[in-house]
């Protein structure tokens, strides 16, 4: 995978690396021609970015990386809870979730 270089609102420089950034979901792959991501960067100085790698195994389109905040990536995160099957959230992310986001599995209903 490929390195991409993004700038931060005060005009910082940030690089995302995919091979190198905590994935915090990885969709399965099999039988799948698309999917979506989720992986966190730390910066270095210990900021959090959190962004989605759409990813195609079709060689005619590019994939595509896409900034999140905090609260986008836990939604996101949520949302695959809710799949049954495959694309469940694997025990080692959820375990990493869970230090996220410690309430994560709370109810509040």
């Amino acid at each position: 995978m490929t390195k991409h270089i993004f700038r931060t609102e005060d005009q910082k420089k940030i690089v995302l690396d995919p091979d190198q950034d905590i994935s915090v979901y990885e969709e399965d792959r099999a039988f799948k021609e698309r999917g979506t991501d989720l992986y966190l960067h730390i910066t270095k100085k210990n900021n959090k970015v959190f962004y989605l790698l759409h990813w195609t195994t079709n060689e005619h389109e590019p994939d595509r990386i896409e900034i999140v905040t905090e609260e986008e990536a836990r939604t996101f995160f949520e949302l695959k809870t809710q799949i049954v099957g495959f694309g469940y959230p694997t025990d080692k992310e959820i375990q990493y979730a869970q230090e996220l986001w410690h309430d994560l599995f709370e109810e509040t209903g």
